[in-house]
């Protein structure tokens, strides 16, 4: 599975904030700043904030509570573990599909 880019990113944020008292938040600005996030980083962001916002004594999740949420979560995914799943990737497809172009897998078994 690819990392989420930034419109994969923003889906994911709308199902998870769909399910949470948000005021003010815009999930496209947090999908543009949450680069190497994956869909479970994205949650744990999302959770942290909440988290920020109970702790607040308040019903409704904020920007300021995303803000403090991002100082604590940080992308699991950088470039180079990105680039190594795709190595891998291509690895298994070409292990999997020598010399045939129409990329349909067979199944032995």
């Amino acid at each position: 599975v690819p990392a989420p880019d930034v419109e994969a990113r923003e889906k994911i944020l709308d199902v998870i904030m769909g399910r949470m008292p948000v005021r003010g938040v815009s999930s496209k600005e947090l999908a543009e700043r949450t680069e190497g996030f994956s869909g479970a980083d994205l949650d744990g962001l999302c959770r942290e904030a909440a988290l920020n916002a109970i702790k607040s004594g308040r019903k409704n999740v904020t920007q300021k509570d995303f803000e403090a949420a991002f100082e604590r979560v940080r992308p699991s995914l950088d470039k180079e573990t990105i680039e190594f799943y795709e190595s891998i990737k291509a690895s298994l497809k070409k292990a999997t599909n020598p010399g045939n172009k129409d990329e349909s897998y067979t199944y032995y078994g």
